[in-house]
């Protein structure tokens, strides 16, 4: 953890134990034939710092809560979401499963950690050649997102030409990223506002220069 003095870091820390994004990794996660689905959520505390969330949503993936570490040493799930101040974490997954099998996949991890955390915020990141989605588009708009820990790493790309769709944060499936035409960061770096177009046809994934802004 960075060393926090001034008033303004001070007042931008989280809690004292935090969920943290840690990234993606080859990991051992248990699937099934399953029947049901469920929902675990775990507190981030002294007694749980170190312990591991792991997350892919393919079918088949069980739901594995903080009680049930045997098989892979972890929690896991098909998707997670994190609370605002980071001290509690949300896995969706299946359960009533049989046929148990551990594979070996690339998983999305999480992990409890010590220490108060600055909180994310949203950075400009700069130029980069990126896909972006551009179509024939009718009207425009804008999208807010926040950024807090459950939305670490996420990406917006901005390139102020005709045609660039706008992208919020629920449609990331294109290019993995929110995207628009411009975009504004709040003061205290929690939000971002993104403006584009919508209304669109002819969609068309291109690769150009564009400014990148990423939730970290």
């Amino acid at each position: 953890n960075e060393t926090c003095v001034s008033a303004k870091c001070q007042a931008n820390l989280g809690p004292g134990y935090s969920w943290v994004a840690t990234g993606t990794k080859s990991e051992a996660v248990m699937t099934g034939s399953c029947s049901k689905s469920g929902t675990t959520t775990a507190v981030c505390d002294a007694a749980s710092v170190g312990v591991e969330a792991r997350v892919l949503d393919v079918d088949g993936v069980e739901l594995k809560p903080l009680a049930d570490l045997k098989e892979t040493g972890a929690m896991q799930g098909r998707t997670a979401a994190i609370s605002a101040d980071g001290s509690t974490i949300t896995l969706t997954g299946e359960t009533g499963c049989g046929a148990d099998k551990l594979v070996t996949v690339s998983v999305t991890t999480f992990q409890c950690k010590a220490g108060a955390m600055p909180k994310p915020t949203w950075k400009a990141k700069g130029s980069k050649s990126d896909a972006v989605m551009t179509g024939s588009c009718s009207k425009s708009g804008t999208t807010t997102a926040i950024c807090d820990a459950s939305h670490v790493g996420v990406e917006a790309r901005v390139l102020d030409v005709g045609g660039v769709e706008l992208k919020p944060l629920a449609d990331l499936k294109e290019t993995g990223a929110m995207q628009g035409r411009t975009a504004t960061i709040s003061a205290d770096g929690s939000t971002i506002t993104l403006t584009g177009e919508t209304g669109c046809g002819a969609d068309k994934l291109v690769t150009m220069t564009v400014s990148s802004y990423v939730c970290e």
